[in-house]
Protein backbone atom coordinates (compact mmCIF):
# COMPACT_ATOMS: atom_id res chain seq x y z
CA UNK A 1 0.00 0.00 0.00
CA UNK A 2 3.24 2.36 0.53
CA UNK A 3 3.88 2.19 -3.02
CA UNK A 4 0.60 3.49 -3.70
CA UNK A 5 1.57 6.76 -1.62
CA UNK A 6 4.38 7.22 -3.54
CA UNK A 7 6.25 5.47 -0.17
CA UNK A 8 7.12 1.94 -0.52
CA UNK A 9 7.97 -0.03 1.45
CA UNK A 10 9.40 -3.37 3.15
CA UNK A 11 6.78 -5.39 5.13
CA UNK A 12 8.68 -7.26 7.39
CA UNK A 13 7.03 -10.07 9.60
CA UNK A 14 8.22 -9.77 12.93
CA UNK A 15 6.53 -10.88 16.77
CA UNK A 16 9.43 -9.52 19.15
CA UNK A 17 9.09 -10.36 22.87
CA UNK A 18 9.56 -7.17 23.90
CA UNK A 19 8.09 -5.17 20.92
CA UNK A 20 8.93 -1.39 20.58
CA UNK A 21 5.87 1.59 21.30
CA UNK A 22 4.02 1.95 18.10
CA UNK A 23 5.51 4.61 16.08
CA UNK A 24 7.57 6.52 13.34
CA UNK A 25 11.31 5.88 13.85
CA UNK A 26 14.89 6.46 11.95
CA UNK A 27 16.11 3.47 10.90
CA UNK A 28 19.16 1.42 9.30
CA UNK A 29 18.65 -1.53 7.56
CA UNK A 30 20.91 -4.07 5.62
CA UNK A 31 20.62 -7.75 4.35
CA UNK A 32 22.34 -10.15 7.02
CA UNK A 33 26.02 -10.37 6.42
CA UNK A 34 26.54 -7.89 4.55
CA UNK A 35 28.10 -4.42 5.22
CA UNK A 36 26.24 -1.83 3.25
CA UNK A 37 23.42 -0.65 5.18
CA UNK A 38 20.73 1.94 4.07
CA UNK A 39 18.75 4.59 5.90
CA UNK A 40 14.93 5.38 6.02
CA UNK A 41 11.82 5.52 8.28
CA UNK A 42 10.01 2.73 9.73
CA UNK A 43 6.34 2.71 11.42
CA UNK A 44 5.37 -0.42 14.08
CA UNK A 45 2.16 -0.60 14.66
CA UNK A 46 -1.15 -1.50 13.92
CA UNK A 47 -1.92 1.27 10.72
CA UNK A 48 -4.93 3.04 12.43
CA UNK A 49 -5.66 4.62 9.45
CA UNK A 50 -5.68 2.14 6.64
CA UNK A 51 -6.13 -0.71 8.68
CA UNK A 52 -10.01 -1.54 9.15
CA UNK A 53 -9.95 -4.58 10.66
CA UNK A 54 -10.21 -4.45 14.59
CA UNK A 55 -7.81 -5.99 16.64
CA UNK A 56 -5.04 -5.89 13.55
CA UNK A 57 -1.53 -7.44 14.45
CA UNK A 58 1.26 -4.91 14.77
CA UNK A 59 3.28 -4.65 11.69
CA UNK A 60 6.70 -3.40 10.96
CA UNK A 61 7.13 -1.17 7.57
CA UNK A 62 10.45 -0.19 6.43
CA UNK A 63 10.64 2.78 3.67
CA UNK A 64 13.98 3.50 2.48
CA UNK A 65 15.48 6.46 1.10
CA UNK A 66 17.67 4.58 -1.78
CA UNK A 67 16.89 1.58 -3.64
CA UNK A 68 18.61 -1.19 -1.54
CA UNK A 69 20.00 -4.42 -3.62
CA UNK A 70 18.54 -6.92 -1.38
CA UNK A 71 18.96 -10.65 -2.63
CA UNK A 72 15.33 -12.16 -2.85
CA UNK A 73 13.92 -13.54 -0.23
CA UNK A 74 17.13 -12.30 1.97
CA UNK A 75 16.93 -12.33 5.90
CA UNK A 76 17.37 -8.58 6.79
CA UNK A 77 18.01 -6.36 9.79
CA UNK A 78 16.75 -3.52 11.43
CA UNK A 79 18.66 -0.77 13.63
CA UNK A 80 15.97 1.34 15.14
CA UNK A 81 18.15 4.89 15.54
CA UNK A 82 15.72 7.17 16.84
CA UNK A 83 12.18 7.82 17.85
CA UNK A 84 10.25 10.14 15.86
CA UNK A 85 6.25 10.26 16.98
CA UNK A 86 3.73 8.27 18.15
CA UNK A 87 1.44 5.87 15.82
CA UNK A 88 -2.06 7.96 15.22
CA UNK A 89 -4.57 7.43 12.78
CA UNK A 90 -5.67 10.29 9.97
CA UNK A 91 -8.85 11.75 8.56
CA UNK A 92 -7.41 11.03 5.15
CA UNK A 93 -4.77 9.12 3.13
CA UNK A 94 -3.44 12.70 1.68
CA UNK A 95 -3.23 13.83 5.16
CA UNK A 96 -1.43 10.52 6.42
CA UNK A 97 1.12 11.09 2.91
CA UNK A 98 1.73 14.73 4.02
CA UNK A 99 2.64 12.98 7.17
CA UNK A 100 4.88 10.46 5.84
CA UNK A 101 6.64 13.37 3.75
CA UNK A 102 7.28 15.35 7.63
CA UNK A 103 8.77 11.67 9.11
CA UNK A 104 11.33 11.12 6.08
CA UNK A 105 12.69 14.91 6.42
CA UNK A 106 12.90 14.08 9.93
CA UNK A 107 14.45 11.10 9.61
CA UNK A 108 16.78 12.67 7.15
CA UNK A 109 17.77 15.59 9.84
CA UNK A 110 18.47 12.98 11.99
CA UNK A 111 20.75 11.11 9.93
CA UNK A 112 22.54 14.09 9.02
CA UNK A 113 22.56 15.50 12.29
Amino acid sequence: MGRQFGFPTLNLPWAPECPPKFGVYAVRAWERGQDQAWEGVANYGVRPTVETESGAHPQLEVHLFETPTFTAGAELDVDWCTYLRSEKRFDSVDALRDQITVDRGAARLWFDG
